[in-house]
Parts: structure tokens; C-alpha cells; sequence
């Protein structure tokens, strides 16, 4: 474990909402740095000084904007096929089946049998709940997708299978979150590369969104959280290529929640991905 010097600085006031007792702030200091240390202990990669620098700021700014919190697995390209598979969150890492990494692409399946599993259960995350869920991934290469390929999904019989599928060959994406019917529609021109949103935030609201921006909302209604493993590139007996460079699973998200996540995550795994170029 590496290790790294501080010091206490005196007569400096503590920002506004911090707790009055200094010894609780050191407490919560350290917290902080103890749970990025944990992701840093875990990596396989090489990384320069500035390049973790990189996975601080966005350790960094995924805990400020309070997403870390509301999350119950959050994976995102790394250096190598390890580091990819850590989960930021601090649960167990997600496992591959079989896929192909890429330092480009990240994890792709191939149609038959390569996926991976995320180790997340709904019924059992911490913050995914009937009528508070989200889930989404990122596409780095949409190519060799087909009409009903799933991104993500559970892997369960029946309704309601939490799910987001490729867009089809007509133009049109579908997702279930928490539901037992789609939300369904066409998305005119969207590329399948980017970064895929899927949000319940009541009972009767969903939204679907692409590179933070709304593409659908529903009003369907919320069904009982099942229990099933969520996957990507398997759903059921479908498989489908998903080209992966980040995922995560939770509560759901607001829109500048969305907003917020999508502008992290990209930039970050855009970050990654040019450091292998």
C-alpha cells in the first residue's frame, strides 16, 4: 500500500457545513483518502503521476457531485482488463465471461457466449429500489450490432427484466427499468456509441438518455424488484456485441444527476483511452 505525508495546518476555518469538531474532520478526511486508496491499491495498469491525478479528480468529482453515494457498482476503463473491472463503488469487481478487452473499446461480446457479470442483484443493492433505479453503459465502438441486441440486462425469465437494448435497425431504442412494459421510441439519427442512461425516479417516471441528453420519458408504472443477476451483453438467452468502456447500476438519477455522471465518465474514459493511443 503506498503511503502518502500530510500535515495539519492551524487557523485555517473549515468550509461551510463541515463539523464543528476538527477531529471529526480529520476523520472524514482520512475516510476519504482510505476509499480512493482502495481503488488505487487494486490497479494492475502502469499509470504516470498525472495520469492518477486523472483517476483522482474523477474519484474526486464523482464524490462531490454525490454519485458515488447513490451507487451500487460503478466500472470504468482502465489501463488494463483488471483495472476496468474495479468497482469504484468499493464492491466486489465485476467478472468477465469470456469478453474481449480492448484498451480502445473496452469489453465486447461476441454474440455467442462472452459476457460479463456485474455481481450486482437487485434485490439485494443497497440503493437500486422499486422506484429509484438507473442503470447505464458506455458503447465505445457500435459496430457489429443487430435489431434486438441487450447492452445490458438481467439475467431472468419473465417480466419485469430490467434492461437496455441497441438501437435497432429502424432507428429505435428500448429499455425496461423497474417495469414490466418498454419505453420504446424512436431516436432519429443517434449513433450507438455513448453513454446510455436508463432512470426511475418515481413511480410512474423513466427517462432514457444518450451523452447526457433526454432522448425518451415515460410514465409506466414501477413493478416489484426481482431477483436476478445483471449482466452485460446477456440478457436471458439474447446476447448481443456490447462494446463496453464503462457501467454502473443504482438509485435513480435526476437530470442534472444524468448531466453531471455523463460529463465525469466520458471524460475520463476519454482520458484513458488516449493514453494507450
Amino acid at each position: 500500500m503506498t503511503t502518502y505525508p500530510f500535515e495539519v495546518v492551524f487557523d485555517v476555518a473549515a468550509p461551510d457545513g463541515a463539523a464543528t469538531n476538527p477531529l471529526t474532520n480529520l476523520q472524514n478526511a482520512w475516510h476519504v483518502t482510505e476509499s480512493f486508496q482502495n481503488i488505487l491499491d487494486q490497479l494492475t495498469g502502469t499509470y504516470t503521476a498525472m495520469q492518477r491525478l486523472t483517476l483522482g479528480k474523477t474519484w474526486l468529482d464523482l464524490t462531490d457531485a454525490g454519485l458515488l453515494a447513490k451507487l451500487d457498482q460503478l466500472c470504468i476503463h482502465g489501463r488494463t482488463e483488471a483495472d476496468s473491472l474495479i468497482d469504484w463503488t468499493g464492491g466486489a469487481a465485476s467478472a468477465n465471461n469470456g469478453a474481449t478487452w480492448d484498451s480502445a473499446t473496452g469489453f465486447t461480446c461476441d454474440g455467442i457466449s462472452d459476457y460479463i457479470t456485474m455481481g450486482v442483484n437487485p434485490s439485494t443493492a443497497g440503493n437500486l429500489s422499486q422506484n429509484s433505479a438507473s442503470f447505464g453503459i458506455q458503447v465505445l465502438d457500435g459496430s457489429g450490432f443487430a435489431s434486438n441486441d441487450y447492452l445490458l440486462g438481467m439475467e431472468i425469465s419473465g417480466t419485469p427484466d430490467n434492461y437496455l437494448r441497441a438501437i435497432t435497425t429502424g432507428g429505435s431504442v428500448a429499455t425496461r427499468i423497474q417495469s414490466g412494459a418498454d419505453l420504446a421510441g424512436g431516436v432519429g439519427g443517434a449513433a450507438q456509441e455513448g453513454l446510455w442512461i436508463a432512470s426511475r425516479t418515481g413511480a410512474a417516471a423513466t427517462a432514457l438518455y444518450r451523452n447526457g441528453s433526454s432522448l425518451l420519458t415515460g410514465t409506466g408504472a414501477s413493478a416489484a424488484v426481482r431477483n436476478g443477476d445483471l449482466v452485460i451483453g446477456r440478457q436471458s438467452a439474447t446476447y448481443g456485441p456490447a462494446n463496453a468502456g464503462a457501467w454502473f447500476v443504482g438509485a435513480g438519477l435526476t437530470p442534472e444527476e444524468v448531466e453531471a455522471l455523463d460529463a465525469i465518465l466520458r471524460a475520463h474514459v476519454g482520458a484513458v483511452v488516449s493514453w494507450s493511443a
